[in-house]
Parts: structure tokens; sequence; C-alpha cells
């Protein structure tokens, strides 16, 4: 009932019939995936009082960033705070998550689904990757603009850690504050990527 008042909207205000039909798809994606989960984990987490809501946020986004093995160079009390900077954010099909060329202020972590990543200046299909991967840390730790582009290729949910919110969390970690800087210099300096894990 839900998709056919949103298709009339759309209809109305002559949206073009290929954002129409992705609009749709998200709703029934939307639609289906509360039918089977009855409470969303926002809601899960209101009802928990601080303390335990807190243990789960460290539980679920410290899971994603464990399988993310440049995390493996910090302490512990750091990655658990890094957890709580994590937002989560839900991607259709074909959405792009970034183009190359752009600089790499946010680090992706994917919680389900699939993306693709492709060199859109020779139009090379580089690989797909999914479920407990990450992406975007050349960029993040390097400075240097985006290497390829990211196209998500179905309904994607990825945990998102922005630069800025990592770098006020260092700010009270002197210890990896220096770790990030030596990371960041061996990239710059060397060109190589493998404190982050890419060849």
């Amino acid at each position: 009932m839900k998709s056919m008042h949103i298709n009339q909207y759309l209809l109305h205000h002559n949206i073009p019939s290929e954002l129409r039909a992705k609009i749709l798809s998200y709703m029934d994606f939307l639609i289906e995936h509360r039918r089977k989960h009855k409470l969303n984990e926002n809601q899960v987490l209101d009802l928990l009082n601080e303390n335990l809501r807190e243990q789960v946020i460290a539980n679920l986004n410290g899971r994603v960033l464990k399988e993310c093995e440049v995390f493996n160079n910090f302490d512990m009390i750091f990655v658990s705070e890094v957890t709580f900077a994590l937002q989560r954010t839900l991607y259709v099909m074909s959405d792009t998550v970034f183009e190359e060329g752009e600089p790499g202020y946010k680090m992706f972590f994917i919680a389900k689904g699939t993306v693709l990543l492709i060199h859109r200046k020779s139009q090379t299909y580089i690989k797909q990757i999914g479920e407990n991967s990450s992406f975007g840390q050349a960029a993040f730790f390097s400075g240097k603009p985006r290497c390829c582009s990211v196209q998500s290729n179905s309904f994607t949910e990825m945990l998102v850690l922005e630069k800025d919110d990592f770098e006020k969390i260092l700010v009270n970690h002197s210890n990896d504050n220096r770790i990030y800087n030596e990371i960041c210099e061996f990239i710059n300096e060397e060109d190589d990527y493998s404190d982050i894990r890419i060849k």
C-alpha cells in the first residue's frame, strides 16, 4: 500500500522513471527488512540503558573494525573509542559511494551487501568486495585523492568512519597518534601501503 502511494507521489511530481524505480526498490527493501526484523537497531538501542547500549555498540562495531587489519596497529582502548564514531548508512544498487580523484575523508566498512571497485578513467572493473571488507583506507591514511571509484552493487549497509572524528579521538591517545603519523609518513615517503594491508 505504501509503495502505491509513493509511486503516485513520484508520478505526480514527474520524477524520472529510472529514479522512480530505484526509490520503489529501496522502499520495498525497507518494508521487507522491517517485516523480518520487527525492531530496527535504533529502536532496540533506545530500549537499553546507557551502559548496555554502549556495550552493544562496542560489540557490533568492534567486530567490523576487527576485520580491518590496520586497526591491529592501534591500542584496544583507542579502537574501542573509535567504534562509537562509526555511522551506519545504507546504499542502494548503483549508488556511487565515492569517485576517483575525490579527497579521502571517510573510510568504509561493509556490514551487509557488496560494492564494485572501478577505475573510471580506463573503464576497468577492479573487483567486487562484500561483508566484513573495508575500503577507502588508502586515501584516508595517505591524504592522497581516491585512486578508484566505488559503487554499491546491492542494498549495502556500511559503517562509515569520518577522518575528523578519528583525529579527534587521537588527540587523547598520544601513542596511537604517533603510530597514525608513522603510518601516514611511511605511505607518503615510501609509497608503501603494507601497514594498512594494501599491496
